[in-house]
C-alpha cells in the first residue's frame, strides 16, 4: 500500500474499479490510522465511478432526481 494513496487512485480509475474495490482500499488506508486517505480515496472513488455511469447514478441528474 503506498504512503500516497494518489498513486492507488490512478490504478483504480485506469481499470474502472467498482466502487467497493475503491472502499475495500480506503478501508485499509483506516486501518493503518490514514482517516484523511480513507476519506479521500473513498470521496474519488465515488466520483469517478458516478461520472462513468455519465452521471446518471441512481436517476440522480443536474441536483434532481428523475
Amino acid at each position: 500500500m503506498p504512503d500516497d494513496p494518489e498513486e492507488l487512485l490512478e490504478l483504480l480509475a485506469a481499470e474502472a474499479a467498482p466502487l467497493s474495490t475503491w472502499v475495500d482500499c480506503a478501508k485499509a488506508y483506516l486501518a493503518v490510522g490514514k482517516e484523511d486517505a480513507f476519506t479521500h480515496i473513498c470521496l474519488e472513488g465515488v466520483k469517478v465511478t458516478t461520472d462513468s455511469l455519465g452521471g446518471a447514478c441512481c436517476g440522480w441528474r443536474g441536483g434532481r432526481a428523475d
